[in-house]
Parts: C-alpha cells; structure tokens; sequence
C-alpha cells in the first residue's frame, strides 16, 4: 500500500458498473429493463425471461446454487463476458440463504442461538457472497416485489420493499439507486413509472441531480442519469470519464417483430384485459399499419410496443 500513489476517482457517466434495486408488483417492467443493461448475466428464481431474447441466466433453486453462480462469476473467462450481474428474485435468494444457515447449525429458528448468534450468521454468509460479486466490479441489479404495509386497522397505508431487514439492510448500503416502480395511466394508456425520491417509499439516488420520476424503461434510465451527471458537471466542475465497454448489438428488426407477435398472442390466449391498449398502442406507433406489413423504418416504434407487452407479462 503506497498512499502517496493514489489517483483521485472520477465519475463514470454511463451505467456500467453502477448498482440498482428495482421494486415493485408484478408487470413493472423489472426483467426486461434489467436485460437491457451492458452484457447482463442472470441468476433467476423464476421463469422471467422467456418472452425476452437473448438473455443469458442460471436458474437458482438453492443457496449451494447460489455460491456455485458467485463463484462462477469470478472466473476471468466469466468476467471477460459479463458486465450486470442480475439477482431476480433478491428475496428469494436471502430465503435460500437463511435456510443454509439454519441447515447448518441444525436449528430451525435463528432464535433458538443465543444472543442473536442464529441472525448474525445468517447476515455474515448474505454479506460474505454479495460482497464477493461487487468486488469482482460488475454492475448489480436487484429484483424484488413490493409488500403493502398496513396499520392495526388492517388498512393499507403504503408500500415497501418485500425483503427481510437483513438483506434489505446489506443492498441498501450497495446500491447507487432504489426505485420504486408504479403502474400509471399516462397519455391515455398504461406504463410503468419509476421514483427515485419519495419520502413516503423507500428510494435512493446517489446522482444528487437524478430525476425523482420518469418513465421506467431503459432509454430513459440511460438519458436521465447522463442529464444528472451533465448538471453535476456543470454546477460541481467534476470531472467525468467514460469506461470502456463492448456495446451490445442491435437486434434485428424481424426478431423484435417475431417476439412481438408471440406475446400478443400470449396475451389473446390468456384473455388479457389489456387487449383494447394493446391494440390502440400498436395502431398509434404503426399509424393503422399491421405489424406484418411494416419495415425497419418502424424498429423504435417497434421497440416501445414490445416494451410495453413485456410490462404486461414481466
């Protein structure tokens, strides 16, 4: 250690490299903004990715499958492959966590250990393999739903996030952002809107000049946090420089359309009620063109209809 040889840090503005928390009910578009992140790889507790192409994930189905994703993720091959590392669901996983733990010292409660012992151990091996992937220096994402909390009444007064305190306690501390992602009629039709600053929710943003609300998907989250570094720059005189990365590369327009059509006729299939939005959104962004008979010139417009439809089955 040569303190005298240390360089000064400097702010990335881009998102590699930075940790998130989304949270929210089901349908808020977690999953397939999450797969849109620098070179993502995914240790899932369910099937979430099936209507999204391309993904790259492991399934974990116990805490041993868990340390094996960890340890994977600090091979050199793994990490010249990956960027994100995507943790869906984080409750889940902690749930798998305190089972291993308890499993260990043969107890059933973590109670049972005197003097909080039985927690503690279970925080130390939460803490332990998390902190093994953050030092790795991958971007993180957490994936969790969200839990109402009600008052003795059994009256809903709001809304947090579904992980026990432990695990809670540990990304809180990891995390750059926490979003809170909210179902909302904009315009005329439904979206997912995310809050980066709320009192009356969990949140977090480490960007001071970040956003409070926009619209959740991964266009957006890329162009606010670059308006928030701009603005810090400009009002702070940091400096900023731009880590490299391999960039990923544009699918083609027919397989967008292709995974478009699947999940519309996912949606037929399951009855939706959202087949009336469905079908004014994809009049609106084709212009009254069917989706079989529109070209590449129609790829953005394209992008937001399958944004939409992968909200509704996320």
């Amino acid at each position: 250690m040569d303190l005298t040889a240390l360089q000064p840090s400097v702010i990335d503005p881009t998102i590699k490299g930075k940790n998130f928390l989304f949270y929210g009910p089901p349908g808020t578009r977690k999953t397939s903004v999450a797969a849109r992140f620098p070179r993502p790889v995914f240790g899932q507790t369910e099937d979430g990715t099936k209507f999204i192409s391309g993904v790259r994930g492991v399934r974990l189905k116990v805490w041993n499958d868990v340390l094996e994703f960890v340890r994977q993720l600090r091979r050199p091959e793994v990490k010249a492959m990956y960027d994100t590392v995507v943790f869906d669901r984080a409750d889940t996983i902690y749930n798998y966590c305190y089972d291993y733990v308890l499993k260990q010292l043969n107890v059933t409660s973590p109670s049972e250990i005197a003097y909080g012992n039985g927690w503690k151990a279970i925080e130390r091996e939460w803490i332990k393999a998390m902190n093994k992937v953050e030092a790795e220096g991958y971007g993180i994402i957490f994936i969790t739903h969200d839990k109402d909390i009600m008052n003795q009444k059994l009256e809903y007064v709001g809304t947090k996030i579904k992980l026990e305190s432990q695990a809670a306690n540990v990304i809180r501390g990891m995390t750059d952002f926490i979003f809170n992602l909210r179902k909302e009629v904009v315009d005329g039709y439904q979206t997912v809107m995310a809050y980066s600053d709320l009192t009356s929710v969990e949140t977090k943003k480490r960007a001071r000049y970040f956003t409070e609300k926009f619209e959740f998907t991964y266009e957006n989250l890329e162009k606010e946090l670059q308006i928030a570094i701009e603005k810090q720059v400009k009002i702070e005189g940091i400096t900023v420089q731009v880590q490299e990365r391999k960039e990923l590369k544009e699918r083609p327009f027919e397989e967008v359309r292709a995974n478009v059509l699947r999940m519309i006729q996912e949606c037929s299939e399951k009855d939706s009620p959202h087949l009336g939005d469905i079908t004014q959104l994809v009049k609106t962004q084709l212009q009254g063109n069917r989706i079989s008979s529109v070209g590449e010139s129609y790829y953005n417009q394209m992008l937001v209809i399958e944004a939409f439809l992968l909200s509704l089955l996320d």
